[in-house]
């Protein structure tokens, strides 16, 4: 008889074990350090890859896929594809792209102007030694659904509502970046 409640102390204790574990996993890990992690539930999150320097920050957006240079001052959006057909001039030192300018205040675009390409932006930050930094962001990406749509793949499924403006002041949260003293 003693056997048996020895058996079942340990089948509860067994059983408690399970339901505090589960509920620390539910209600502590999971809320609290999984999911700001973007380790669970991933389809909504955003990972931003980030190089800066001083007040100045070149900003991946993943998986999206745009490029934003904020150079202190303005904030630059290359945008592969959609700028194809213009053309910039460049010398011998300098090679220059089209990007829109996008406000950092309002996040309004403006028109396009020619800055440094891409890759003398990077060229610009590993030359200075600085690593790759991420951000994990959860967002509401919506699913674009459809037929006939002309979008690349990966873009079908994903449009996130996150724009240039919520980047830099995610950053700005961050202190990454400081978009206080950019008017003066």
């Amino acid at each position: 008889m003693k056997y048996i409640y020895t058996l079942l102390l340990k089948f509860f204790i067994v059983i408690i074990g399970v339901l505090t574990a589960y509920s620390m996993y539910k209600y502590i890990v999971e809320p609290h350090i999984l999911s700001p992690m973007c380790l669970v539930n991933s389809g909504t999150c955003i990972r931003i890859s980030y190089w800066n320097h001083e007040n100045s920050a070149l900003i991946h957006m993943e998986p999206i896929g745009y490029w934003v240079w904020f150079n202190g001052k303005n904030a630059y959006v290359y945008a592969s594809g959609i700028l194809n057909g213009v053309k910039c001039d460049s010398d011998k030192d300098n090679n220059y792209s089209p990007a829109y300018l996008v406000d950092p205040t309002t996040g309004l675009p403006h028109s396009y102007e020619c800055i440094d390409t891409l890759d003398d932006v990077k060229k610009f930050y590993s030359d200075k030694g600085i690593k790759k930094k991420f951000i994990y962001y959860r967002t509401d990406i919506g699913v674009l659904g459809g037929e006939g749509s002309n979008l690349p793949n990966f873009q079908n499924k994903f449009i996130t509502k996150f724009n240039v403006y919520n980047i830099l002041n995610l950053m700005a949260d961050k202190n990454i970046i400081n978009l206080v003293d950019i008017n003066k």
